[in-house]
């Protein structure tokens, strides 16, 4: 990750028909709320539940690792403290990396 900032993963909307990849820069914002948890943050990877690989699956969200600064990762620390059963994040990608 890029140097001054942390990696967290976090689950989230299906992230690649939304067309995250590594590299990508996204938005991050929990379902629930609508709140925006992280703004144009790098994607390290991705990673789709395993078997149908859907975002509905019983597998359950796929998972995004963000490199995020230490502002922003107390932020989405936060979101993910708040969120309900069944609440995800979603994200909102700003340039395909």
């Amino acid at each position: 990750q890029p140097t001054g900032r942390v990696a967290m993963s976090v689950p989230v909307l299906d992230a690649t028909s939304a067309g995250a990849r590594a590299g990508s820069h996204v938005d991050l914002y929990a379902t629930g709320t609508g709140a925006l948890a992280a703004e144009d943050v790098v994607v390290l990877t991705v990673q789709r539940p395993t078997g149908s690989g859907s975002a509905w699956s019983s597998e359950g969200p796929s998972s995004v690792t963000l490199a995020l600064d230490a502002s922003a990762a107390a932020r989405v620390a936060q979101a993910l403290s708040t969120l309900q059963a069944g609440e995800t994040f979603v994200l909102a990608v700003r340039r395909v990396g």
